[in-house]
């Protein structure tokens, strides 16, 4: 039986949670846009706190202004990340092992291609994942 697949990435238009199957490859994309709601194809929803906290942190990408000097280089991606994987280890840790969780960096990241998907376990590790444009 095929496992959903939950992608945390941040993209405009309030989205910040992707679901496919996983026998769709990862270069093929995130799949649909979910936001926290029936996330595993099946109903399953994540808490609303976590909802509402991701809400957040997608809006602080959202919410940057790139026409200022040096545009997206000014952002501060690493903390962005930083708290981007720790809310993706609690939607791991909210589904736990009826689908995995994939943490990708926005493509508006300058160093998206380093380290640019990365699953994410409920015991807080990390594996990166190969890249999809070597």
């Amino acid at each position: 039986m095929s496992v959903p697949i939950i992608t945390i990435m941040p993209d405009f238009g309030g989205a910040y949670a992707w679901l496919k199957q996983e026998d769709v490859p990862l270069s093929a994309g995130v799949g649909g846009n979910v936001d926290g709601y029936d996330v595993s194809g099946a109903g399953q929803r994540l808490p609303e706190s976590l909802i509402r906290d991701l809400e957040t942190w997608q809006a602080s990408f959202e919410s940057f202004d790139d026409n200022q000097e040096h545009g997206w280089l000014a952002f501060d991606w690493v903390d962005f990340h930083r708290r981007g994987i720790a809310l993706a280890i609690r939607a791991k840790q909210s589904v736990g092992d009826t689908a995995t969780v994939i943490y990708e960096k926005a493509f508006e990241d300058p160093c998206h291609h380093d380290a640019e998907q990365r699953e994410v376990f409920a015991d807080s590790t990390i594996k990166i994942l190969p890249s999809k444009w070597r």
